[in-house]
């Protein structure tokens, strides 16, 4: 059994056979309608809670620092990560009154992959003992843009350029982000890794084969995030993100239809893992975002007009992100005349 986090959604899943559902549906019940906050056990979680702040890697790090750039002071600004003072500053009572506002049927919804529907259906309306409750909404602020850096000795940077990307309940606007995602080059040919990819060939190709990079995305309740992350050498980085930012800029697709193929691929390939798969229909639940086979349809109708509107749209203002020797890093007010 493990636990997971993300700025809209947290949640609880367990991996069984699948003759062991009904009973696996028994435990994650009774961690979601009476958690217990024992004193001792929060004690006991703390180092660990320490070492996974320790040990973030640079994209993590760089991606919480996208969000401060991006949205400042709204609710989606704050890190999933506590800082080092917070840690140990929640004790039992806060925690608990915590879950008796979030741990309501109006926040929640039941994911199974690969387990009888009867099953979940018959626990929800007949053993569900998750409280009574109202939804509890976010009052997010929209996509401001803006600059955040961190320096480390080096030399080179990770820099995030992003704009205001679609939001899940978008269903165009998301199709059109994931046919320019694939267009601009995405994702590491290791499977689920989170490090810069391969542009041959796409939107970004024209860059020095130096540089490192893919197109990364962060679709939310009512807005999100979408760009390019890349590594650079330090004395390059200007040129680097300039280029990066008129590629994204770039309204003109090369080969469509081939990158609607690569949008659908990648969709496709993502949903293999069946915890990624519980994490997207559980957000797609809450925040009435399209399921893969409706996406996969709207995707095969975008067309040429979709993409221009959708890049004019996310690109006119950005968000900027550096870790490592930032120095000629160029901020975000700087580049907002490149076409």
């Amino acid at each position: 059994m493990t636990s997971f986090a993300s700025r809209d959604i947290f949640g609880v899943q367990i991996s069984v056979p699948r003759e062991e559902s009904a009973y696996a549906l028994s435990i994650l019940g009774h961690v979601a309608s009476k958690p217990a906050f024992k004193p001792w056990e929060i004690e006991d979680v703390l180092p660990t809670i320490r070492a996974d702040i320790a040990h973030k890697s640079i994209y993590t790090q760089l991606f919480e620092d996208l969000h401060k750039a991006a949205f400042r002071n709204d609710s989606l600004a704050y890190s999933i990560y506590s800082s080092k003072k917070q840690v140990g500053a929640f004790g039992s009572e806060e925690l608990s009154k915590f879950a008796a506002k979030h741990f309501v049927t109006g926040n929640g919804c039941l994911v199974g992959i690969n387990v009888d529907g009867e099953i979940l259906k018959s626990y929800g309306e007949e053993s569900g003992t998750i409280s009574e409750g109202q939804s509890v909404h976010n009052h997010m602020e929209p996509f401001r843009g803006g600059d955040y850096r961190r320096f480390a000795r080096g030399d080179t940077v990770h820099i995030m350029i992003s704009g205001a990307g679609s939001p899940l309940s978008e269903l165009r606007q998301l199709a059109s982000q994931y046919v320019f995602l694939a267009h601009i080059g995405r994702t590491s040919p290791l499977k689920f890794a989170s490090v810069p990819g391969t542009m041959s060939g796409m939107g970004m190709a024209g860059l020095p084969s130096s540089f490192a990079g893919s197109a990364f995305q962060a679709p939310y309740d009512g807005t999100g995030l979408a760009g390019v992350y890349m590594v650079s050498d330090a004395s390059h980085s200007d040129l680097a993100v300039r280029a990066a930012v008129k590629a994204l800029r770039q309204t003109k697709v090369q080969d469509l239809e081939g990158c609607k193929r690569r949008a659908i691929s990648e969709l496709l390939f993502s949903m293999e893992n069946s915890t990624h798969l519980a994490y997207e229909h559980a957000t797609n639940a809450l925040y009435k975002g399209p399921d893969a086979s409706t996406l996969i349809a709207e995707i095969q109708k975008i067309t040429d007009s979709d993409i221009e509107k959708y890049v004019k749209f996310t690109f006119e203002h950005l968000a900027i992100a550096a870790h490592g020797n930032h120095f000629k890093v160029p901020y975000s007010d700087e580049i907002h005349q490149i076409a």
